[in-house]
C-alpha cells in the first residue's frame, strides 16, 4: 500500500496492474482484508482504491504494508436463503464470498482464512443460517493469494417440490 488516505481509501503501486476504472475488488493483507472496493483513478503502475465504493470489512492497512488486491469474479447462483438446508463454502487458499442479492445488495460475508478451511452451516444445527430471509443471486469471490484459488460452493435446499 503506498499511500493509506484514511480507513477505506488508498493508492496501490503495482507495476503493469490489470485493473480498470469502476472494477470492483477485494484487498488482502496479513492480518485482514477489505472487499468490495471500487478501482478509480488507474494508471500504468497505481490505482486508487475506495475513492468511491469503500466496501466492508477490516479498515485498511498502514502505509507500506504488502498487499493482495484481486478482481472479484462472479458466480451466478439464485436461491432463497429460508430454503437452505446446507450451506458449505471452501477453497483451497485465502478466499473471499460475498452472498448478494441479485441487484448486488451485500446479505452475507465469509472469508475462509486458510487451505482447505470450511465453513458449513446445517438446518438441523443449533447455528443461525446466515442467508435466512435473503434471496440469494449471486456470490461474488477472490483469492487472497497471488497463485489461482480453487472454491467450492454447495447449498442443498428444499425446493418444495
Amino acid at each position: 500500500m503506498t499511500t493509506r488516505t484514511d480507513d477505506d481509501t488508498g493508492t496501490i503501486t503495482s507495476t503493469g496492474h490489470p485493473f480498470n476504472n469502476g472494477e470492483i475488488v477485494d484487498i488482502f493483507w496479513a492480518g485482514g482484508m477489505r472487499y468490495g472496493m471500487t478501482v478509480s483513478s488507474t494508471s500504468a503502475n497505481t490505482f486508487v482504491l475506495g475513492a468511491f465504493g469503500v466496501g466492508a470489512g477490516d479498515n485498511l492497512p498502514a502505509q507500506g504494508t504488502a498487499v493482495v488486491v484481486c478482481l472479484q469474479e462472479t458466480v451466478n447462483i439464485d436461491f432463497d436463503g429460508d430454503d437452505a438446508k446446507l450451506i458449505v463454502v471452501t477453497a483451497d487458499g485465502r478466499a473471499s464470498f460475498d452472498f448478494q442479492q441479485g441487484n448486488g445488495t451485500s446479505v452475507a460475508h465469509v472469508e475462509i482464512g486458510a487451505a482447505n478451511e470450511v465453513l458449513a452451516w446445517a438446518s438441523d444445527s443449533s447455528a443461525a443460517n446466515l442467508l435466512t430471509g435473503e434471496a440469494v443471486g449471486q456470490v461474488k469471490v477472490s483469492s487472497g493469494t497471488a497463485n489461482a484459488v480453487n472454491v467450492k460452493i454447495l447449498v442443498e435446499y428444499d425446493s418444495g417440490g
